[in-house]
C-alpha cells in the first residue's frame, strides 16, 4: 500500500492455474483482505454467474473477476480442444500440482499423470522439469494437444456446460446479480420488520 498500489485482486484457492500455496478459499479470503485495505478490491476464485458476482459486491468488493469462465467464450481464440475439454469437465477433474513458480490448478489427464511420475522419480533436474511443464502448457493452449499438454483450468470449470458470447456472459450476470441482491434486500427487510436499511447497517 505504502509503494502505490491502486487496486487489489483477491483470489482463492478455487482459482485455475497458478494459486495460493496455503489452500484458502475465496469466501475465507476475500473479507479479510476487504476489511484491510482501503483501495478496490476484485475478487476472484471460483466466479462464472450473476450468484457469484452478487456474493462478492456484497462483501464490498468493486468487482469480481473471471478467467475460466471467459477461457471458454466464443471470443476465445485458443484451441478448440482446450476449451472443449474444459467445458467437458467435471468438478472432480480440478487437481492442484506443482507449476511453473508455485501450485497451479490443472485438470486431471495423461499429463499430470506423468509430471507425477516426473517429481517421484526426480530423473529431470529443477530447470528441466520448469521447462517441461511449460512446454506442456505451451501445446495444449497453442496446438490443442490436451491428452499430453497440461490444461489450467478453475474449479468452476466443472460447472460450466456452454460456450457464450463475452457479451451474453456478462449481461446474463449483471442481471442475475441484480435480481439477487434485489432479493436478498427484501429478505432482509422482511426478517426485520421493515426496520433494516442500508444506512443503518453502515
Amino acid at each position: 500500500m505504502a509503494n502505490g498500489v491502486d487496486a487489489i485482486i483477491a483470489s482463492g484457492h478455487e482459482m485455475g492455474g497458478h494459486t495460493l500455496k496455503t489452500p484458502i478459499s475465496t469466501m475465507v479470503l476475500a473479507p479479510e483482505v476487504l476489511c484491510r485495505v482501503d483501495v478496490p478490491v476484485v475478487v476472484s476464485g471460483g466466479l462464472k454467474d450473476g450468484a457469484g458476482l452478487a456474493a462478492v459486491l456484497a462483501m464490498g468488493a468493486a468487482a469480481g473477476g473471471m478467467g475460466t469462465r471467459f477461457l471458454t467464450s466464443v471470443e476465445n481464440d485458443w484451441h478448440e480442444r482446450y476449451i472443449d475439454q474444459v467445458v467437458k469437465s467435471s468438478v472432480e477433474d480440478s487437481i492442484l500440482m506443482p507449476g511453473v513458480y508455485g501450485p497451479c490448478r490443472y485438470l486431471k489427464g495423461k499429463a499430470t499423470d506423468e509430471l507425477t511420475r516426473l517429481i517421484e522419480d526426480g530423473a529431470l533436474t529443477e530447470v528441466e522439469l520448469m521447462d517441461w511443464k511449460a512446454e506442456r502448457a505451451r501445446i495444449a493452449q497453442r496446438d490443442g494437444e490436451v491428452e499430453n499438454g497440461l490444461t489450467a483450468a478453475g474449479m468452476v470449470a466443472g460447472f460450466i456446460d456452454e460456450r457464450l458470447p463475452t457479451r451474453t456472459i456478462i449481461e446474463r450476470m449483471v442481471a442475475e446479480a441484480g435480481q439477487l441482491m434485489s432479493n436478498a434486500t427484501s429478505l432482509l427487510v422482511s426478517k426485520t420488520g421493515g426496520t433494516f436499511s442500508t444506512t443503518e447497517a453502515q
